[in-house]
Order: structure tokens, then C-alpha cells, then sequence
């Protein structure tokens, strides 16, 4: 095989892998409790699953399908650190699934 034949195989194997584990994480989540608590920064977020995941190229539906974020163990919280100021903000874009189509904060 050449150089570009194996690394396409590579890839392949990949991507098998990835969509595998996609299948595997969409399944649990539909069959879980579909509340996520959110502590940012200090302040408490409640969401939904489905809400963090609308945006497919955003930090939260990479860390949800990932597996690796995982909640605290005594509260069931999501911890982010990060400033809660505009997190509201970012949470009502994701529940409107780009209706509005502009992303918009207040200042």
C-alpha cells in the first residue's frame, strides 16, 4: 500500500470509530435524564441536553459527545469556569436554533 492509501485507511478507521461512538452517545442521552445543571463561574444554569448539543461545532456539543465531561459527583453540576455575565445569553441562542440568526448580547 502507499503513503496516502494507508493514512486513508487510517482515517477511515477514524471515522468509523467516531460515528460509532456518536450512535452510542445520542442513544444514552435520549434514554437519560435530559436536565443538565450548569455551574458557571458560580451561578446555576438548568438546560437541556438537546439545547447544548443544537450548535454541532460548539465547546458544548463537543464535551457532551465526547464523554470526557463529567458532573460533580455531590451536586450533578457541570462545572465551567468561566464568567457567568453572558452565559444567559448563550444558552437562549442555543434553544432558538438559529431562528433569529444573529447572536446577540446585551452590554
Amino acid at each position: 500500500l502507499t503513503f496516502a492509501e494507508v493514512k486513508r485507511k487510517e482515517l477511515e478507521e477514524r471515522e468509523s470509530k467516531f460515528q460509532n461512538q456518536l450512535t452510542k452517545h445520542k442513544t444514552h442521552f435520549s434514554k437519560g435524564q435530559d436536565r443538565v445543571l450548569l455551574n458557571v463561574g458560580g451561578k446555576r444554569f438548568e438546560t437541556t441536553k438537546q439545547t447544548l448539543i443544537n450548535e454541532e461545532d460548539s465547546f458544548f456539543y463537543g464535551m457532551v459527545h465526547s464523554g470526557a465531561w463529567q458532573p460533580n459527583t455531590e451536586t450533578g453540576e457541570y462545572f465551567i469556569d468561566r464568567n457567568p455575565k453572558f452565559f444567559e445569553e448563550i444558552l437562549d441562542y442555543l434553544r432558538a436554533g438559529h431562528q433569529e440568526g444573529k447572536f446577540r448580547l446585551a452590554v
